[in-house]
């Protein structure tokens, strides 16, 4: 059989994937306000509401998921290093 192991480390790669997603998310949120505040002409105050939820609640989901994933990574290398004294 093969018993190779995972790195305890993949979840980090988590973070990358993240951030990646969020810039695509950030540029579409942009884009959408864009097309959709009204003629400059027209009445009331156009604000860019998807891009105002987005810069609110990104950093909280980030936040947690790098700290679900500090924690996973934490976890699984004290795992992989008492599995090694056993040995």
């Amino acid at each position: 059989m093969n018993n190779k192991q995972k790195s305890p480390y993949r979840a980090l790669s988590v973070i990358l994937i993240l951030a990646v997603v969020n810039v695509i998310l950030f540029w579409t949120c942009v884009y959408f306000d864009a097309k959709v505040i009204p003629d400059p002409d027209a009445l009331g105050h156009p604000v860019p509401i998807l891009t105002a939820y987005f810069i609110v609640l990104m950093p909280v989901i980030d936040i947690v998921t790098t700290a679900i994933c500090v924690i996973v990574t934490i976890v699984r290398v004290k795992k992989a290093a008492k599995s090694d004294k056993l040995q």
